[in-house]
């Protein structure tokens, strides 16, 4: 449904990803998803300042990475029509396959649509992928960083925990955390990067899942660990920490 303040065609968010080659990201994004190229932008140097391509119904605003806005992570879930074509033409033109493809049943809250979809796990070589493996001294320090926690041995295992109350856990193979979430959270996770969430089978009415700090960036780790600690923490304890952090 549109509206009076959005430009006719665009959606009311926009994707915009920054690329330390934006030239190869829209040549790539052209030659695997047919994207079309709205508007172009460069500069003196040929460096690619703003540019919009429009992929099936959606647009995303691309330009080259600076020192004031660095290339950075992410991800687009792109539905195409064939998955199969999709997936080889993103080979052929440099992408890295994170896992195979894979069905995806993704069904509204409301009952009222239904997709069945596949989904196709991909990694453009446009950014340098840093801050991977994670060691079990970097899981301590960030754990113990976060105000009242403990460390306190589970099972012959490390776990930490605040008020005795458990936000995760190294596991033997020392690859392995399992740390606190949220059922919404963990479906989100484990449906989209199954390569870096888990959830064993005895584990399927917990709320916690496996993290593989092989396949994770520190930072992003940080975040899942911060966000278990905040589901065990009182809320007096997270108040001071966000008012802290904000100063």
């Amino acid at each position: 449904m549109g509206n009076e303040w959005t430009p006719k065609s665009y959606s009311s968010v926009v994707p915009t990803l920054r690329a330390e080659h934006a030239d190869r990201l829209l040549d790539f994004l052209q030659a695997v998803f047919d994207a079309e190229v709205l508007h172009r932008t460069t500069d003196e140097k040929g460096k690619v300042m703003h540019a919009e391509v429009r992929i099936g119904h959606g647009i995303v605003e691309i330009s080259d990475a600076n020192e004031a806005w660095p290339a950075s992570e992410t991800s687009l879930h792109v539905f195409v029509r064939n998955t199969d074509e999709c997936y080889r033409r993103a080979l052929e033109a440099g992408a890295v396959s994170l896992y195979e493809r894979r069905t995806c049943r993704m069904e509204k809250e409301t009952a009222v649509l239904k997709m069945n979809s596949e989904t196709v796990g991909l990694l453009q070589p446009f950014k340098e992928v840093k801050g991977l493996a994670i060691t079990i001294n970097d899981v301590r320090q960030i754990a113990l960083s976060l105000p009242k926690t403990d460390e306190v041995e589970h099972w012959d295992k490390p776990s930490f925990r605040v008020n005795g109350k458990i936000y995760a856990v190294v596991q033997k193979d020392g690859v392995s955390v399992t740390v606190k979430t949220t059922r919404e959270e963990r479906e989100a996770l484990t449906t989209f990067e199954p390569e870096i969430y888990s959830v064993p089978t005895n584990f399927q009415r917990l709320h916690y899942m496996i993290v593989n700090t092989e396949r994770i960036r520190k930072d992003d780790f940080r975040s899942v660990l911060v966000r278990a600690w905040r589901l065990v923490a009182s809320k007096h304890i997270v108040k001071t920490y966000d008012e802290q952090r904000s100063k």
